[in-house]
């Protein structure tokens, strides 16, 4: 019974490996799929194989596990294989020293290859499995072996280089003495390793070989920091010396910015409010004063943009920043209204403006402010009530113009207030006052002296309806050295009270008729191109109750004008009447007491 049992199973045995025999008709590929076959004695040279169990040969889930034998036929070559790192075969996983592979699958058999004499030999993988064994045997490939190549040797000059902070690129040229030998694997690390130091910028010509006699140039970019005893050295895999560089970056010198204006004032864009609101751009000008420092990284933030939100832009690129500025040079910053909205809220009197951060990397920091200006606009200690928006006026580097009525009133309403002309008493003078009347004109003045006036040292002759600054100079000049017992107290007449201090400056002004409101049936202000006035443009001020409480600074009542009136310039002159509803102008005698509120023209820069 045990025989009969025993001839079965070896029956079986034979049958099953028959079968996997006739099966296993060239299951197993080993292909050579890449390397470096020809390499010197003091190199590596590599050889790589595609191992591959086919599909539908073997069954799927019978994993075989394949073993290495000798790789190599010659002695003298050395073949090592590369069980960790990266695959050379593009998308193969490398092969283990023993590895099993299911149907279908496929690994990279990698081999790194070394010898110590020349010669040409030959390597021959061969692989067996278990179970059952399919040994696989790749064909024969040829290996050379050529004797270590001469070194070569290199040089570097300068061998000291000195970097400015901030700045541009330096460089040295690396030459390779040899005449027979390429320099292989050229590098310059750079240490300590907290070096903000680049190497290999633009302007470098070398690459990683240098051809025997050939030089090629290798730059530097210094970084943020100030360094000393940084250094690059120099040297190829088969150089027979390496180069070290010493580097030193030093602190980069102080640039001087300045600016063309401090404070920039521009208009809202709202024609359809008045034609006069363009909204033109306009620029500040950016000067790096220093003669022979570079100022670097210029660049500019804004605060509190909103809610004008203007467009701020350099004529650098890229135009969010200046970049460096070259001794001498400029950055020229373009602000550009973008609607309606102004800077700060009208009749907001603690007005918050756009404030700009201008600095460089070695400068130092400049601040301008930027206002966006309308109606209303509490700007240089008054309400704006006028813009003079015009490049012809103003050019595009310089600010706007316009005019302010004063926060608050310098003489109070009747019946309150001021007379119109005071000698030294306190008492009314009726003298006439050369060229202030609603019909003067710059070529022909009314007063004149035909009708009695004088014209004195300074005098001039005045648009006396529209222009109060000329009308107020010719007014004070008269009650300051040309009356009797002069000089008149300032608090003692109307145009006097406005050439005090009122804030922060000094250049105030009692407003003309038209310059204070519009006509209303005098016929004096121009009703087809109607003059910007304190009516029109700042209603939110205007009441009907006398006192006036709010808001702050509010218009109510007869205000002196400074315009005369030509009919009988010794005793009368115009007024206006403040009101929201009940706005008018007319004349009257100067021994009244009406109240002041002073203008001036915004500061030219």
């Amino acid at each position: 019974m045990r025989k009969q049992f025993t001839r079965i199973f070896t029956a079986s045995v034979l049958l099953i490996h028959a079968c996997f025999s006739v099966a296993a008709v060239n299951p197993i590929t080993l292909t050579f799929h890449s390397g470096t076959t020809t390499f010197s004695t003091d190199n590596t040279g590599s050889a790589n194989f595609l191992v591959a169990l086919n599909s539908g040969i073997i069954p799927p889930n019978v994993p075989l596990t394949f073993m290495l034998t000798s790789p190599v036929n010659s002695p003298g070559l050395t073949a090592t294989q590369k069980l960790s790192g990266s695959s050379p075969c593009s998308g193969v996983a490398l092969c283990g020293y023993t590895f099993p592979l299911s149907a279908g699958e496929t690994c990279c058999l990698a081999f790194n290859l070394t010898s110590s004499a020349a010669g040409n030999y030959t390597m021959q993988p061969t692989i067996n499995t278990t179970p059952p064994a399919y040994p696989a045997q790749a064909s024969v490939l040829p290996v050379t072996v050529t004797n270590q190549s001469p070194l070569s040797s290199i040089s570097v000059s300068p061998t000291t280089l000195t970097l400015v902070q901030y700045g541009t690129s330096d460089c040295v040229t690396v030459t390779n003495q040899s005449s027979l030998s390429s320099v292989q694997n050229l590098t310059a690390p750079i240490s300590p390793g907290n070096s903000m130091v680049t190497g290999g910028t633009s302007g470098t010509t070398c690459a990683s070989t240098l051809a025997p006699n050939g030089s090629c140039d290798y730059c530097f970019l210094p970084g943020s920091q100030v360094e000393n005893g940084t250094q690059a050295t120099f040297a190829g895999s088969n150089t027979s010396n390496s180069v070290p560089v010493g580097i030193t970056v030093s602190a980069a010198p102080t640039a001087l910015l300045t600016i063309s204006v401090s404070t920039l004032a521009l208009s809202v864009n709202n024609p359809g409010l008045n034609a006069a609101l363009t909204g033109h751009p306009r620029q500040i000008t950016i000067t790096n004063s220093d003669a022979t420092a570079t100022a670097y990284n210029v660049t500019f933030t804004a605060q509190n943009v909103a809610p004008a939100n203007p467009t701020i832009a350099s004529n650098a690129t890229p135009n969010t920043s200046c970049g460096d500025i070259a001794p001498l040079g400029t950055c020229i910053l373009t602000i550009t209204p973008t609607g309606t909205t102004a800077s700060a809220t009208p009749y907001n009197t603690s007005p918050t403006p756009i404030t700009l951060a201008i600095s460089g990397d070695n400068t130092n920091t400049l601040t301008p402010t930027v206002n966006i200006l309308t109606y209303g606009s509490v700007y240089e200690d008054g309400y704006v009530y006028s813009i003079d928006d015009s490049y012809a006026n103003y050019p595009l580097g310089v600010s706007v113009g316009g005019k302010v009525a004063a926060l608050t009133n310098q003489a109070a309403a009747s019946p309150g207030g001021v007379i119109w002309g005071s000698n030294a008493a306190g008492t009314v003078n009726n003298t006439i006052i050369w060229g202030i009347a609603e019909t003067s004109t710059t070529i022909s003045p009314v007063p004149n002296a035909g009708q009695g006036a004088t014209l004195y040292a300074g005098q001039q002759n005045c648009a006396g309806s529209t222009v109060g600054s000329c009308d107020t100079n010719n007014i004070y000049l008269f009650y300051q050295n040309y009356i009797g017992g002069a000089p008149v107290n300032l608090s003692f007449y109307a145009a006097g009270r406005c050439k005090q201090t009122i804030g922060n400056y000094t250049d105030w002004y009692l407003p003309s008729l038209c310059e204070m409101g519009p006509d209303s049936g005098n016929l004096v202000c121009n009703t087809v191109t109607v003059l910007q006035n304190m009516v029109n443009n700042l209603p939110s001020l205007l009441s009907d109750s006398i006192p006036c409480a709010a808001p702050a600074g509010c218009l109510a009542g007869l205000f002196w004008s400074s315009t005369e009136y030509s009919v009988l310039p010794s005793n009368f002159a115009w007024f206006q009447n403040f009101g929201a509803t009940t706005a008018f102008q007319s004349a009257n005698n100067k021994n009244l007491v009406y109240g002041v509120r002073c203008s001036r023209a915004l500061t030219p820069n």
